[in-house]
Order: C-alpha cells, then sequence, then structure tokens
C-alpha cells in the first residue's frame, strides 16, 4: 500500500510540474522552459565540430537548390576554423565541379590571407580576400557577404566579426554560372580535388546581404552563437547552416532545410566552438 501511495504521489508531483511548465524545449543540450513567467537557458553550450585531416578527409552538404549564390544575387556565408595547417592554397569551402565550368572556393591562400576564387567557365574569374592569420590554432570566425555585381566594391569580408579592406587580386568581370546546383564542400576544393587540414564549425549560408551588426552578433565576443531559425540574424533569408554536433558517424544535419550531409575519407569529430545562445 505505501508503495501504491508513493507512485501516486509521485505521478502527481509530475503532473504539478507539467502544469507549472507547459512548454519545454530541449534544443541541443540546451534547455528552454518557459511559463509565460519563467525563461532560463544554459548561458554556454559546448558543440562539437568536424576535423578534415588534409589529404582525404572531405564533407559534403546537401540540397544545393535554395542557395543563391551567383554573381547576380545577394549572399552572406559564415563560418569557423581551427587549424594549424601551413599547407597553403588549400580550399576550406568550395561549390562547383571540377569537369564543368561552374566553382568557387575559399581559400587558405597563405599564413597571412583568406582569399576567394570564383570562376565562370569563360574562363572568366575574381580573385580576391583579406589579410587574417587562422592557423593559430585558435577558433577564428570567416564571413564573406556579397550584393549583386561582380565589382570589388560588392565583396565584403569579416574576420572575427570585424570589417576587412578587400585585397584585390583579379576581376573580369565573370557572369552567372550554374554554381547554384552544386552542394557546398567542406575541406575540399572541387576544381583542384584538393584538400585542406583543419576542423569547420557552426556553417551557415544567407540569400541575402548580411550587415556589419548582424555579422558582429554572430561573433559574439568570441563564443558565436547558437544558430536558430527563430531568432535573428537566423530569421530573416536564412537558407541553410549546419551545426556539425552529432559527435559520431558520416552523417551531419542541417537546420533551416531538414536534409543531411555526408562525411567521407579521413575525418574526426572533435570539440567545436563553445557557443552562446
Amino acid at each position: 500500500m505505501h508503495k501504491i501511495l508513493t507512485a501516486l504521489g509521485l505521478a502527481a508531483v509530475a503532473v504539478m510540474m507539467i502544469a507549472a511548465f507547459p512548454r519545454i524545449q530541449v534544443d541541443n543540450g540546451r534547455i528552454l522552459v518557459t511559463d509565460g513567467k519563467i525563461q532560463f537557458a544554459a548561458a554556454v553550450i559546448k558543440t562539437n565540430a568536424v576535423w578534415y585531416d588534409g589529404s582525404s578527409g572531405r564533407g559534403t552538404g546537401s540540397n544545393p537548390n535554395i542557395f543563391h549564390d551567383n554573381i547576380s544575387q545577394s549572399w552572406t556565408l559564415n563560418f569557423w576554423v581551427n587549424t594549424a595547417n601551413t599547407d597553403y592554397y588549400q580550399p576550406m569551402i568550395s561549390k562547383g565541379t571540377s569537369v564543368g565550368p561552374a566553382r568557387w572556393k575559399i581559400d587558405h591562400r597563405d599564413a597571412t590571407h583568406v582569399w576567394l576564387f570564383y570562376n565562370d567557365g569563360s574562363p572568366k574569374e575574381i580573385y580576391h580576400g583579406m589579410t587574417a592569420t587562422i592557423n593559430d590554432g585558435t577558433w577564428h570566425m570567416i564571413t564573406l557577404a556579397h550584393q549583386p555585381g561582380a565589382a570589388d566594391t560588392n565583396w565584403f569580408w569579416y574576420f572575427d566579426g570585424t570589417f576587412k579592406t578587400l585585397e584585390a587580386g583579379l576581376n573580369q568581370s565573370p557572369v552567372d554560372s550554374a554554381i547554384t546546383n552544386y552542394p557546398f564542400n567542406f575541406g575540399f576544393g572541387v576544381e583542384s580535388s584538393t584538400y585542406w587540414g583543419g576542423t569547420i564549425d557552426e556553417f551557415g549560408f544567407w540569400n541575402r546581404t548580411l550587415n556589419s551588426n548582424e555579422v558582429a552578433t554572430l561573433w559574439n565576443s568570441g563564443v558565436g552563437v547558437y544558430g536558430n531559425v527563430a531568432n535573428a540574424p537566423f530569421n530573416d533569408s536564412f537558407a541553410s547552416g549546419y551545426h556539425f554536433d552529432e559527435g559520431t558517424g558520416t552523417n551531419f544535419a542541417s537546420f533551416g532545410e531538414n536534409t543531411a550531409g555526408t562525411l567521407t575519407g579521413t575525418i574526426a569529430w572533435s570539440n567545436g566552438i563553445p557557443v552562446g545562445n
């Protein structure tokens, strides 16, 4: 009889807790509890990330048709990297194909530069970048925003949340190509079949040009933010992103659109950035 009463008592407490906290959300380690009066969440959460070995490790994203990443469109990409790699001219992120004309990539160009290479297949090219030292073994955030047009003034580089002056290399005024039809690649360059060694975390892509205040929000004093389509700047024209939080296996889920990417070659799951809310 005592056990029965105890069980009934526990059930009553559970019912009272559910009544007191009717909305409980668990989001990758964060618990948000609200009853119209109470809201709390962990201030900082630890995430996973993917390390690529620089010789065979590669991540391939999903659903390329939602990305407006051509010259005539507005877009922004943002991601975090951690590397001590000194093998330069290697692509951290790329998009396109090795056999067709359409391709672009973001290169770890040398010890103090990150550059974009864009080719429309005619071949007309753009390559430019910013001064940034990323291979010091700490986390850094790279942002490239674009306004419609090929001119140098239509591209905006940010490093660790701070606007950087564009360093022009070559601009042959390329035109739109079919880059939108191909998925993102992480740690791999499609045009040269080369690999980059390091860790990538919290990738996001918008079909608009983020402003400097929004980029500063993503930087968040160096701890980043956990992407959520309910929160700014993810709640406006956000196409897709990857938390890389699985921690095991060879698939990684997207947020913003519900498909999965795949990992091949030599990769490892590692600690990601200590993301704030």
